[in-house]
């Protein structure tokens, strides 16, 4: 799946903080996994701004493949499928949502 770079720093964001040592294992390989790499870092220069990040736009890098499975999976789908129970989701974790959740329409 491919992911962007607000889909990834977004996802960053809602994994859980905390939980059993087999889940924080598993948050913690998924920011490994999804996290920005020094070569991302420098090019795409994040800068955080007010409560807001931003970045230069480069098009090599913004979007990336990425393979979810299994717990990894089901950890995000989670979190998305919280958020939106408890009605936090915003606008910008549509595309998100729509890749980890099926929908029906």
């Amino acid at each position: 799946m491919e992911l962007t770079v607000l889909e990834r720093i977004l996802l960053l964001g809602i994994l859980p903080k905390e939980s059993d040592i087999i889940m924080i294992k598993t948050v913690r390989d998924l920011k490994d996994y999804v996290g920005f790499t020094e070569d991302e870092h420098a090019v795409l220069k994040f800068v955080q701004d007010e409560g807001s990040i931003k970045w230069t736009p480069n098009t090599v890098y913004e979007s990336k493949e990425f393979e979810f499975k299994g717990k990894a999976s089901q950890v995000i789908s989670e979190a998305l499928i919280k958020m939106n129970k408890d009605k936090k989701i915003t606008e910008q974790f549509i595309s998100l949502h729509d890749k980890f959740i099926e929908v029906d329409n």
